[in-house]
């Protein structure tokens, strides 16, 4: 068996990985650049026997629409939801438009000589999965991205417990860097529920009106911006695209998410500023299954502007046209309360400049408060030395080498490896 990495044993995104035996090809995932030349699939694609995806972020599934229709996909259910949904309300991503097959946690899938078992795992975005790959009598654990710090850790442990020994573990190393970034006013959290107390920290002390930056499918995030605002006596209010990924993780695979039926959470849906997403979600209700979703739209745990500005300090807001609400509430002074990537505030990705603005607002309280989706170099070590794997292969990684001193056999800058 071998182990191909088209693209991200050197950097972060555009992850690639495919595995072959002298019968079989199949890859793990097609994702987009995060930085440097334009990701492809790979040239001979056309012979790969299945692709399986393993979470629903663009920069493991974004070059999904350029596989070759006949090449069975495979994601989680979940995954191919968010992935459609996000296609939909996010242009830039591409809408998905392609049937998938569905695996789920511990089922083994057959594709020609190769099996593939899916283990489910702790990610900032639900429904990820690493893979166990078996044949020729060989194991390879592909982790995927995870972490050991969100809602979901004992997922990783019972991951390491069933994939013991393999011979060998592609393994995510965004986490391992050079030197350590400066966070930007920062409150770096080393777990969600850090997360989750900071953000109560602020609402209960400021007192302020609240706004929060968060990805809309890291409902880790979410979840914990609902609670930390019950906790301090404050509705949490979204708009429409939020609310629609917790409604389908609620309803249709009945996970324990806010939704607009609970209390102390509502739904933007009802003012001009919502039209847009109002019209996305009517244009594709019949095409992404949302009839039962629109049903609700406007009778159940909505909240307009006008109710709002009577008493906004009541309320902890994440919102898409955030700057326009708060010119339509009037509001002079605010918490904002940033909780994603730090990177994303750089002149690279923020070429308007409005973080900073943001930061140096006199009328501002700005607070970084994040943890992060990928593992601490210590969940590294811990799921490593657990996994016990004969080969280690760092991956999703800009600093590949950072794993030398503890594990000076790990196979660094090699995009063919033979197990």
């Amino acid at each position: 068996m071998k182990i191909i990495i088209h693209r991200g044993n050197e950097e972060i995104g555009a992850s690639c990985i495919e595995v072959q035996t002298a019968q079989t090809r199949v890859i793990f995932d097609v994702g987009l650049e995060l930085e440097g030349k334009p990701a492809v699939v790979p040239q001979n694609i056309g012979g790969v026997a299945a692709l399986f995806i393993t979470h629903a972020h663009p920069d493991h599934y974004g070059l999904i629409s350029k596989v070759p229709a006949e090449i069975p996909a495979y994601c989680g259910a979940l995954t191919e939801d968010i992935m459609r949904i996000m296609g939909t309300f996010n242009p830039r991503f591409g809408e998905v438009n392609r049937t998938f097959r569905h695996f789920a946690h511990g089922e083994p899938v057959q594709i020609g000589d190769i099996t593939i078992t899916p283990y489910a795992t702790d990610h900032s975005v639900p429904d990820s999965h690493a893979f166990q790959v078996e044949a020729d009598g060989k194991r390879i654990l592909i982790s995927g991205d995870f972490r050991a710090h969100g809602r979901k850790t004992a997922l990783m442990e019972i991951c390491a417990r069933a994939v013991h020994t393999p011979d060998a573990l592609v393994v995510d190393g965004t986490c391992v860097v050079e030197r350590a970034p400066e966070e930007p006013q920062a409150t770096v959290c080393n777990s969600e529920k850090e997360v989750e107390d900071g953000i109560l920290k602020i609402l209960k002390e400021e007192k302020l009106p609240a706004f929060i930056d968060a990805s809309s499918i890291n409902v880790d995030r979410i979840i914990s911006a609902f609670k930390a605002a019950k906790s301090a006596g404050r509705t949490f209010a979204v708009d429409i695209y939020t609310a629609l990924i917790l409604w389908i993780m609620n309803k249709r695979y009945g996970h324990i998410v806010p939704i607009n039926e609970w209390e102390g959470f509502r739904v933007i849906s009802r003012c001009d500023l919502a039209r847009p997403q109002r019209r996305t979600l009517y244009a594709n209700q019949d095409r992404l299954g949302l009839s039962d979703f629109i049903s609700t739209l406007y009778r159940v745990g909505v909240v307009k502007p006008e109710t709002i500005a009577r008493n906004p300090s009541q309320y902890l807001i994440k919102f898409n046209r955030r700057e326009e609400l708060i010119r339509e509430l009037g509001i002079r002074e605010y918490s904002y309360i940033y909780s994603m990537w730090s990177g994303y505030m750089s002149p690279q990705y923020d070429e308007q400049g409005r973080f900073q603005r943001l930061r140096n607002s006199p009328n501002v309280r700005f607070h970084f408060i994040h943890t992060s989706g990928h593992a601490t170099w210590d969940e590294l070590c811990w799921f490593i030395d657990e996994v016990a794997p004969g080969k280690l292969i760092p991956f999703h990684t800009s600093y590949p080498q950072g794993f030398r001193e503890k594990y000076p056999d790990a196979i660094i800058g090699v995009k063919e490896i033979e197990v």
